[in-house]
């Protein structure tokens, strides 16, 4: 979960983040937490050791920040976390992802949260792609 040594993948997307208020002497502005760990999974075992790699593991995470290895049901491990990182801090930048128009406008324009839910994570790996 982006912190060094941390045996578990978890589902990392904004709504999953709460900033924690700092102190003044500490500089005021505080920490980020990830909340949500109902997705998480352990990818090493006690020994730091990763763990096999499962040949079609169910698709986990929100479509729109899961990475493309996890739309190919590729076993998730920290690479996927700084994926959906990296897909965060970039629509905080831009104010939106690409493929979150191309699906809209794949799916009908408003409607699209609306869509089949495997039709939509497929337009989003696709756009991804």
């Amino acid at each position: 979960v982006l912190v060094a040594g941390c045996p578990w993948v978890a589902q990392v997307k904004p709504a999953n983040f709460a900033q924690v208020p700092g102190t003044a002497e500490e500089d005021g502005i505080g920490d980020w937490r990830l909340l949500d760990f109902g997705l998480a999974r352990r990818y090493v075992d006690d020994a730091g050791v990763p763990l096999a790699e499962r040949e079609d593991a169910a698709f986990r995470g929100s479509t729109t920040y899961a990475s493309v290895h996890a739309h190919a049901h590729g076993d998730l491990s920290r690479r996927d976390d700084l994926w959906s990182w990296l897909y965060l801090v970039a629509e905080l930048i831009e104010g939106t992802l690409p493929w979150r128009q191309e699906v809209a406008v794949g799916a009908g324009g408003p409607a699209a949260g609306q869509a089949d839910v495997g039709t939509q994570r497929d337009a989003v790996a696709a756009v991804k792609q």
